[in-house]
Formats: structure tokens, C-alpha cells, sequence
């Protein structure tokens, strides 16, 4: 055994805990898009009116979200532009303050044989997942 023996680092816990210090957590002003259609209208409003009571998300899902845009700029954006399109924006926000919905557009695309900028949503799943998916 050496004399001067450190331990190693939790270096998870530590990447944790980096990430859990910078969430942050915002007013709701306006359901996310992605909620439409969700079949509670009690619960929907909660999130809005209560949002400051309710559990800050798992710092694990907060890794999925910051993976994702690492999917989004390093994977999907060059697929999509070996493809041919041009990618006109990428996280924009898209708000409807009439109907009170907002989110973020992953991509806004574009090419000739398009008609008009096509926005574009990006997802990871495993190919397993995706080949159960059969309807929006």
C-alpha cells in the first residue's frame, strides 16, 4: 500500500451535483406545446398556478435534456444537412401567447423542393422503442 494512498473520485456524484447547481427553476406562463391534448386540464393548470410547490425535476432527467441538445447539434444536424437541407434556426422559442403555449423548435429547416421552412423535433430513442411507435 502506498504511503500517500488518495481515493478516487465519485466523479458521477460530483457530475451530479455540478448539474443540480446550475437547474434552475422559472414561472410557468404558458402550457408547452408538447402538453396539447393531455387528458387532465386540473393537472395542467396546477403546473401553471403551483408551479413554484412542485418536486424540481431528477437531476438524471435534467442529463437527458442536456444529452439531447448534444444529440441535436453533433448528430441530427449533420444528418440533416448531408440530406441537403439547410438548417435555418435551431432552438427557437415558439410562442402562442393567444392560446397561452409555448416551447422551443429543436430546427427550423429549409430546401429548394420545400414550399415553406419546415420546423423539425428531434428525438433519441432505442430502435427497439421505436419500432413499437405506429401514431402520433
Amino acid at each position: 500500500m502506498l504511503k500517500s494512498q488518495v481515493p478516487l473520485p465519485d466523479v458521477g456524484a460530483e457530475i451530479k451535483k455540478a448539474v443540480a447547481s446550475e437547474m434552475k427553476v422559472f414561472p410557468v406562463r404558458s402550457n408547452y406545446a408538447s402538453a396539447i391534448g393531455y387528458p387532465c386540464i386540473r393537472n395542467l393548470v396546477y403546473r401553471r398556478l403551483d408551479w413554484a410547490s412542485l418536486p424540481q425535476k431528477p437531476v438524471e432527467l435534467e442529463m437527458i435534456f442536456r444529452g439531447g441538445k448534444v444529440i441535436e447539434r453533433h448528430i441530427a444536424k449533420p444528418y440533416l444537412e448531408a440530406a441537403g437541407f439547410d438548417i435555418v434556426e435551431m432552438g427557437r422559442r415558439a410562442d402562442w401567447p393567444e392560446k397561452q403555449i409555448g416551447g422551443e423548435l429543436d430546427f427550423v429547416i429549409r430546401r429548394k423542393d420545400l414550399p415553406c421552412d419546415v420546423p423539425v423535433e428531434t428525438k433519441g430513442l432505442a430502435h427497439h422503442v421505436w419500432a413499437k411507435i405506429n401514431t402520433i
